[in-house]
C-alpha cells in the first residue's frame, strides 16, 4: 500500500492492534503524522535494519504532540535516530565495563574457592555418568552457607558444567589434566550463575571476594550488605544491553542501598531528595556508581567519567534531546561522581 488513505483504513479494520506495515508504510505513515523525512532512502533502510519499534517508539515520547500519534512541528526522522545512536552510544560505553567486573568476578570466585577448598572437581556418578558426586570436590556442599536451601542446586549447576565438551576450555583440560579447576569451570557460566555461586558462599569467603574486586577495606559488613543485590543490578543492565532493548531509562529490579552505599563511602553521597525520585537508586546513575565500585584500576574509572562527559557535552551542543538530563543524569551529579573517583575510591 502507498496510499496513506488505505493504509489508515487497513489499521481500522484489522483485528489486531499492531498489524504488519512493511517499511515503506511506515514511512508513509510517519509522514502523515508530521514527522519530516528528507531523505527517505536512509530513513528506510534505518527502518529496515534496526526497527520501527527500537527506533520510533523508544523516542518519539520526546517529540509527540500531548494525547495524539502526531509529532511536533519541525520534528526530523534524523531527531529520532540520533536519540538512537546516543543510546547505543550508552551501551557500548557501559557494556565494556560489565564485561571488565563480570571478569574480575569470576577471577577472584575462582581464586578464593580454589586458596580454601581446593581444586578437586566432582566426580561423575557411577550410576549415572550425567549425574557429578560433590563430596570431597571444591563443590562440596560442606564449605558452602547452611543457611542457602539452594545451595545444593547452585552447586549441582555448576558441576553440569563438566559436561559441556564443547567449551574449548572444559574440553582441553579433561582431554591434557587430570582435574578441572575452579578457573576453568567458571569460564563459560553467565553472569546469574556467578552470581549465584558467589551467594552461597559463607560469610567471610563472599567478603573476601568482594573486597578483592572493590577498592573497599575495613567495611565487611556494609560490603555483604550491598554485593549481591548491587551484582545483580549489573547483570540485569548487562543483559539489557545484550537483548537490545532501550537502555538508557532502564530501571532494574536490583536496587543500591543508600544506607549501605554511604557507609561503604563514609559520607552522605546519596541523598535522599534525589534517592526517592529513583536518582541512585537502580537507574544509570546507580549502575555507573556501581561500576566505579567495582573497578580497582583508577584509570579505567576515570575513562568511564570521561566518557561521560563527552557524552554528556555533544548530546548538550548537538541533539534536540540530551538522554542523560532526561532522567535526571545531570552534568553536576557526573562532576559529582568525579569527586568520589578521585577522592574516595
Amino acid at each position: 500500500m502507498e496510499d496513506i488513505n488505505a493504509i489508515k483504513t487497513y489499521l481500522n479494520i484489522s483485528p489486531y492492534s499492531k498489524p504488519y506495515l512493511s517499511c515503506k508504510e511506515q514511512m508513509i505513515l510517519l509522514k502523515d503524522r508530521k514527522l519530516i523525512i528528507d531523505d527517505e532512502e536512509f530513513a528506510l533502510l534505518q527502518l529496515e535494519t534496526i526497527s520501527y519499534y527500537a527506533l520510533v517508539n523508544a523516542y518519539s515520547h520526546f517529540f509527540k504532540e500531548k494525547n495524539n500519534d502526531f509529532f511536533v512541528d519541525g520534528t526530523k526522522f534524523r531527531d529520532l535516530f540520533h536519540c538512537y545512536q546516543n543510546d547505543m552510544r550508552l551501551k557500548n560505553l557501559y557494556f565494556k565495563y560489565l564485561i571488565l567486573i563480570e571478569q574480575s568476578l569470576k577471577n577472584n570466585i575462582a581464586a578464593v574457592i580454589a586458596k580454601n577448598f581446593g581444586v578437586e572437581e566432582p566426580k561423575k556418578s557411577r550410576n549415572n555418568p550425567k549425574v557429578f558426586e560433590r563430596k570431597y570436590s571444591y563443590l562440596d556442599t560442606y564449605y558452602y552457607d547452611p543457611h542457602k536451601r539452594k545451595r545444593a542446586g547452585v552447586l549441582d549447576d555448576i558441576s553440569k558444567s563438566l559436561n559441556w565438551d564443547k567449551v574449548e576450555s572444559i574440553y582441553h583440560y579433561k582431554k591434557n589434566h587430570n582435574h578441572v579447576p575452579p578457573w576453568i569451570i567458571i569460564l563459560p557460566h553467565n553472569f546469574g550463575l556467578t552470581i549465584k555461586w558467589l551467594s552461597i558462599l559463607k560469610r567471610n569467603h563472599k567478603v573476601e571476594v568482594l573486597k578483592n574486586i572493590s577498592n573497599i577495606i575495613n567495611k565487611e559488613d556494609s560490603l555483604a550488605n550491598i554485593g549481591i543485590d548491587s551484582l545483580n543490578l549489573l547483570r540485569e543492565f548487562r543483559n539489557r544491553i545484550a537483548h537490545g532493548h532501550r537502555f538508557y531509562s532502564f530501571k532494574s529490579k536490583s536496587r543500591l542501598s543508600l544506607k549501605y552505599f554511604n557507609k561503604l563511602i563514609g559520607y552522605d553521597f546519596l541523598i535522599n531528595e534525589e534517592y526517592s525520585k529513583d536518582i541512585g537508586r537502580n537507574d544509570l546513575y546507580a549502575l555507573t556508581l556501581l561500576i566505579l565500585l567495582f573497578t580497582r584500576n583508577k584509570a579505567t574509572r576515570d575513562n568511564l567519567i570521561e566518557e561521560l562527559f563527552k557524552i554528556y557535552g555533544e548530546m548538550d551542543q548537538y541533539n534536540k534531546v540530551n538522554l542523560l538530563d532526561s532522567i535526571g543524569f545531570s552534568y553536576e551529579l557526573i562532576r559529582k561522581l568525579s569527586f568520589l573517583n578521585e577522592n574516595y575510591l
